[in-house]
């Protein structure tokens, strides 16, 4: 997670290079409709996610619950990009991160234990940078030692990225045909 327009997607796009992956955004109920069995990652960028607990898994799962014509997934990289904090994003998605005691849930735990979480900010060299604050303690030794080689790659690649984001040179400049209306008179 990170502060808006900071390169958090971008960078994770980019940090992808040569792997089949899917980035979701914009939600709607067919959004996981285009994921196929062969991307080995999927991106969800300031989206929730359907059935997160099966997603987030060491197995082939769908992406839907209404199992009907859902393709298999069976990917490596469930990346969520977001201005929340994990736990605010988990309670986005439908799971309650603490209880009525304030605390946390068995299902917030068991997502907890799959995922690296991280977050951009500044470096001391004052461009962003991704830091990791937990990690993914599911599976086995072995599991989790591929898991960190995984990690330890994509970090290295997600920082040489965002260090050089500038969202200048990737928004277009409108202002040579955006018309200043501001000196009209209020219509009411």
């Amino acid at each position: 997670h990170g502060l808006p327009n900071t390169g958090k997607t971008y960078a994770a796009e980019q940090a992808l290079a040569g792997h089949r992956f899917l980035s979701i955004g914009g939600g709607g109920s067919g959004k996981f409709d285009e994921l196929r069995v062969d991307h080995e990652a999927l991106i969800i960028d300031d989206d929730v996610c359907p059935n997160l607990l099966n997603m987030s898994d060491n197995k082939i799962c769908r992406a839907y619950k209404r199992n009907k014509n859902n393709p298999a997934w069976t990917g490596k990289y469930l990346i969520v990009t977001s201005n929340l904090k994990f736990d605010d994003w988990v309670e986005k998605c439908g799971i309650h991160a603490k209880n009525a005691y304030g605390v946390h849930t068995a299902h917030y735990d068991a997502l907890l234990s799959r995922f690296c979480i991280g977050q951009v900010l500044p470096s001391t060299a004052g461009y962003n940078q991704l830091y990791i604050q937990s990690m993914s303690t599911r599976g086995s030794t072995e599991i989790q030692q591929e898991r960190k080689l995984m990690i330890a790659d994509f970090l290295q690649k997600y920082n040489a990225v965002i260090q050089t984001y500038d969202p200048a040179k990737v928004n277009v400049d409108y202002s040579n045909i955006v018309t200043d209306l501001s000196y009209m008179a209020p219509i009411i």
